[in-house]
């Protein structure tokens, strides 16, 4: 296995809509990371879990994960702001958070043992309570 990051700007944190999410390729893989920080100026309620509809989400324009070591070929893990079939409200978020109403506040949640996501399925970032606001984001995995 194998060290991947991918960065994005996220679609905006509006309430009750998912605003990313990332999928495993063909093969599993550890999440150990995700963080964002906001661009805007407005406060927003956040969650982080497992889509309702795990497994059925269909991305538009994903984003490949890259490795961080030199010569390792890219990974398979892609990350989306936009789908054909959006990820849905996940039943329990596994981490929220409130950011306040100042640019370039943000949020680094880690999961020390790695959130394993099996092939096809997948993790979402959801706005809870929001106002508009985008995120610089970026997450780090293992494949």
């Amino acid at each position: 296995m194998a060290i991947y990051s991918v960065g994005w700007a996220s679609s905006a944190f509006t309430n009750n809509t998912p605003t990313a999410d990332l999928v495993a390729g063909n093969k599993p893989f550890l999440l150990y990371e995700v963080s964002g920080t906001q661009n805007n100026a407005a406060g927003v309620n956040m969650g982080f879990g497992r889509p309702a509809n795990d497994g059925s989400v269909v991305q538009s324009s994903p984003t490949l994960a890259v490795p961080e070591q030199y010569g390792v070929a890219n990974g398979l893990t892609n990350v989306a702001s936009t789908w054909t079939t959006a990820p849905t409200k996940p039943a329990v978020f596994m981490r929220q958070a409130f950011s306040v109403a100042l640019g370039g506040c943000g949020v680094v949640w880690t999961f020390p043992r790695g959130c394993l996501c099996f092939p096809t399925k997948g993790v979402c970032l959801w706005g809870t309570i929001a106002p508009t606001n985008t995120f610089q984001m970026y997450a780090v995995l293992d494949e």
